[in-house]
């Protein structure tokens, strides 16, 4: 999940992923994680996933960007309409210059063995996609 502002990335996460946070100002919306269960106080480690199954930590995390940016949907349109839906690969170019998560995403790729190729300021997708399931995996 991103929050951009004027073509900048402010903060951004991923869902279980909390804790590896990055943009500008990545801690924008900690103090909402932690007391939404989702953080520990540290901001660095997530609440124990044996304790809180993954679907509750998704909407606890989810609450708190409907909250800070008032982001809903009328009851109507979620029992009745129809809502568009969009997939993105990987992350939209919404800066100039290197992804904030370059060097150590391409670090860890080198260190997991897979080829660094890249224009030296985006994330290959593939890269991106094998690190999610890679922390994903660890938090099972």
């Amino acid at each position: 999940m991103d929050y951009a502002r004027d073509g900048e990335y402010i903060c951004g996460f991923g869902l279980a992923e909390e804790e590896h946070r990055w943009g500008q100002q990545p801690d924008l919306l900690l103090p909402e994680l932690v007391a939404a269960h989702v953080l520990q106080p540290d901001g660095s480690s997530r609440i124990d996933a044996s304790c809180v199954p993954y679907e509750v930590a998704y909407k606890r995390t989810l609450s708190v960007f409907e909250t800070r940016f008032g982001l809903s949907l009328p009851r109507a349109c979620l029992g009745e309409g129809r809502l568009p839906a969009y997939a993105v690969r990987g992350t939209p170019d919404m800066h100039t210059g290197r992804e904030p998560d370059y060097h150590m995403l391409m670090t860890w790729a080198d260190a997991n063995g897979m080829p660094c190729t890249g224009n030296g300021t985006s994330v290959p997708a593939e890269i991106r996609e094998a690190f999610r399931q890679a922390s994903g995996s660890r938090d099972s």
